[in-house]
């Protein structure tokens, strides 16, 4: 299990900063002034190279994981809550249950280590993508879409608005879609008053983007 300081998390995280059609990428490069900064106890941050999406969606379907700062933080604060809190909470149930006698038919026993388990894999898979985090950056807006961006879209069915994330903090439930998804791919780099096709599971789709902000 990863060793969390108080202060944040205990590891070198990449650093992406996007800008126009790509994003810039923490890996050294040999070929520009070392640029280093410590963040708030979560890596260093280094020279930049330009990355095109393309690359960035390769990254994204490997093992890397890539984070904003805040989805970073976002999962700090939910391992520390599972394990200081959730977890001694679910322990306690067990062995208290287990105190009973018979486990054969001991429903309480069964549901507690049932609830362990799922606690216990949600933090090794949140141990997994602190362990491989790039995070990302939004650049300042330039009127197109990119990582960061509120966009309204509008197609046969009327008018949308989500936000562009990394695909790990994706949730269509909060309006909140990646690079990666058809849409999300579909229209980045555009404009307000720029019309897309979209290859969706229902087949392609015309989309207008009506604002992006």
């Amino acid at each position: 299990m990863l060793d969390f300081p108080k202060s944040g998390f205990a590891g070198e995280c990449h650093h992406f900063r996007r800008r126009g059609a790509g994003f810039e990428f923490g890996r050294p490069s040999q070929n520009l002034p070392l640029q280093t900064r410590r963040t708030a106890g979560h890596g260093t941050l280094r020279a930049f190279r330009t990355v095109p999406v393309q690359e960035i969606i390769t990254i994204a379907l490997g093992k890397e994981v890539l984070l904003t700062a805040e989805g970073q933080a976002a999962l700090i604060a939910e391992m520390r809550e599972l394990i200081d809190t959730k977890r001694p909470e679910i322990v306690q149930r067990v062995a208290t249950a287990r105190a009973e006698g018979d486990l054969r038919e001991n429903f309480a026993y069964h549901d507690a280590r049932r609830e362990l388990g799922l606690v216990d894999g949600r933090v090794q898979t949140i141990e997994g993508m602190l362990r491989h985090a790039l995070i990302v950056e939004a650049a300042p807006y330039d009127g197109t879409v990119s990582l960061g961006a509120v966009v309204v879209v509008r197609d046969d069915f009327g008018d949308s608005e989500y936000t562009i994330v990394v695909p790990a903090e994706a949730d269509i439930a909060r309006q909140r879609i990646s690079l990666d998804s058809p849409l999300g791919a579909a229209i980045s780099g555009h404009r307000a008053g720029d019309e897309v096709s979209v290859d969706s599971p229902g087949g392609i789709r015309r989309v207008a983007v009506v604002s992006v902000r």
